[in-house]
């Protein structure tokens, strides 16, 4: 009994078997103090053996988080700078698509108001000069009638002609 160490106490404080090598370590503690197997200091040195089992892992775990940070803060940082990248890509986009839906507005609308204002020059200019052309027309018009009523109606006997002040008249038999 001299290799033994209180398995039930071992499982009911780690909530498992104990392994070769928990044997190997307790029995060592076990045979440096000279404990028997019914010691009442077991429950306190298996308890202070759980203790230490966890904060060897732990201290294990932390050490390893620490190791694999660098990694992880790289990967993150990565994550975050394309993340960003897209979202400052989708807004520049965006800023941009705005941009040239103001200016095309802008340039449509200016080009709307020079066409308008082009048009109202043709039609003022096209209205002078169909009025320069109506006059004439008109003057050349009541001239030919006028001389054509004279002529027509036989109010001269002769041909009339130009008077000086710019008449028709006609020379009277």
């Amino acid at each position: 009994m001299a290799d033994q160490i209180p398995t039930s106490l071992f499982e009911q404080i780690f909530g498992r078997a104990p392994t070769q090598d928990d044997r190997h370590r307790l029995l060592g503690i076990k045979s440096a103090l000279g404990l028997s197997d019914r010691d009442e200091l077991w429950p306190i040195i298996m308890t202070l053996d759980h203790y230490t089992r966890v904060n060897v892992s732990a201290k294990r775990q932390v050490l390893e988080a620490v190791d694999r940070l660098p990694t992880t803060i790289k990967t993150t940082v990565s994550n975050i700078e394309s993340h960003a990248k897209a979202e400052t890509d989708a807004a520049t986009a965006a800023a941009i698509e705005r941009g040239t839906d103001k200016l095309q507005r802008v340039i449509v609308r200016r080009a709307q108001e020079t066409e308008d204002r082009i048009s109202r020059r043709q039609m003022i200019v096209a209205a002078s000069i169909g009025a320069v052309v109506a006059l004439v027309c008109l003057a050349v018009g009541a001239g030919l009638g006028y001389y054509a009523a004279i002529s027509l109606n036989d109010i001269c006997s002769t041909d009339p002609v130009p008077s000086i002040n710019q008449r028709v008249g006609c020379f009277i038999d």
